[in-house]
């Protein structure tokens, strides 16, 4: 018979940071077709968590018909607002 290995994963992430002090940064997850599980630190679910502080997040994507996993680490940092001065001198 004959083995073929499993073919790599494809996993992309694309991260939005919070701002400054705020809980809504976002991770989105692409792997392509549908059929993995995303095991996260701190319990987060799915591919697509939302409504993060800042912070290292590692996802761990497994396929579910078996084969190779996937481990990636994701950093949000936060991002300070444009600031304006509080009087303006004349």
């Amino acid at each position: 018979y004959t083995l073929n290995p499993s073919s790599p994963l494809a996993v992309t992430t694309t991260k939005t940071d919070p701002a400054c002090g705020q809980n809504n940064g976002s991770i989105l997850v692409s792997t392509g077709p549908t059929g993995y599980v995303y095991s996260w630190t701190g319990g987060l679910t799915g591919h697509n968590p939302t409504n993060l502080a800042a912070g290292t997040y590692i996802v761990t994507v497994t396929p579910t018909s078996g084969g190779c996993m996937e481990i990636d680490t994701v950093v949000l940092n936060n991002i300070n607002p444009t600031s304006a001065p509080l009087f303006d001198p004349i």
